[in-house]
């Protein structure tokens, strides 16, 4: 499965967000971590059918866009 949904406690609700307004969601995975900060989702590594993956993305819930941040500027690291 490679769902993304969203529970409305006021509403008792559940939407489907599987379909993004723009973006490549990430693949399918388990043993991944997540998080939310604000209007945003993030989600880093875990494996999928190939491996184990080492991407970063974010969800926009209000854009109902991802974005890929694992391909950081060109530079030195801190």
């Amino acid at each position: 499965m490679n769902d993304l949904r969203m529970y409305s406690i006021s509403a008792g609700t559940w939407t489907d967000l599987s379909n993004p307004a723009s973006g490549s969601p990430p693949s399918p995975r388990d043993e991944h971590a997540m998080a939310a900060s604000g209007d945003f989702l993030f989600v880093f590594g875990g494996w999928d059918s190939s491996g184990r993956v080492n991407d970063l993305r974010m969800y926009s819930i209000s854009a109902g866009t991802w974005t890929d941040l694992s391909n950081p500027a060109s530079g030195s690291p801190p």
